[in-house]
């Protein structure tokens, strides 16, 4: 009869004690790197939207002229829940041939621009989201976006906020939302000065 030694219960016992070890310690591991990469693809995200909205209101801001008949009286630093700029956008129209010469009644991108429209346009805080709305000179309605919504809301410490100073002709505008997963802040503050209307 030959020798057959197998395993022990308590070498098997042993084994498996190291094996659920080795399997709790990797799920660990994975399950800490997922919520690592899910966080800062949120976070980041969010920082991009911030940055998306803030580029929209510094392009408005570049041809833009300030609008005394619908923002506050001068006086000083105001925190406000909107502002209006009066922005100058192109009108751009295409030259085309015709028997009878040019012919510039046909608009469209890209050709030359002729002249600068004025439209006003309004920023507002609403509860947790910044609206833009666009109307023409004549007061209709061009569009209206919603540039992003979930930021911080009035009475948090690190509330969004839109400051103008009617005597200087500057808007501040600080946009903060709050990051998943604690009490940090992504934050993005911008300082406009605005030409007096032409």
């Amino acid at each position: 009869m030959k020798d057959q030694r197998g395993f022990t219960l308590v070498e098997m016992m042993a084994a498996a004690g190291i094996l659920v070890l080795v399997f709790t310690t990797t799920a660990t591991i994975l399950l800490t790197a997922q919520r690592s990469s899910q966080y800062v693809l949120q976070n980041g995200d969010l920082t991009q939207q911030l940055r998306v909205a803030m580029k929209q209101i510094a392009d408005d801001m570049t041809y833009a002229e300030w609008d005394e008949f619908h923002n506050p009286p001068p006086g000083g630093l105001v925190t406000v829940t909107e502002f209006t700029i009066i922005g100058r956008m192109p009108v751009v129209t295409q030259e085309r041939n015709t028997s009878s010469g040019p012919d510039w009644s046909y608009s469209d991108w890209p050709g030359y621009i002729y002249a600068w429209s004025p439209v006003y346009i309004r920023y507002a805080l609403v509860g947790d989201t910044l609206v833009r709305e666009v109307k023409d000179e004549n007061g209709f309605p061009v569009s209206k976006q919603i540039l992003i919504s979930g930021l911080a809301a009035a009475g948090s410490g690190e509330a969004s906020f839109l400051e103008i100073d009617s005597s200087q002709r500057t808007v501040n505008v600080r946009l903060s939302a709050p990051q998943a997963g604690g009490n940090r802040y992504a934050k993005l503050f911008s300082s406009f000065y605005l030409r007096p209307v032409m």
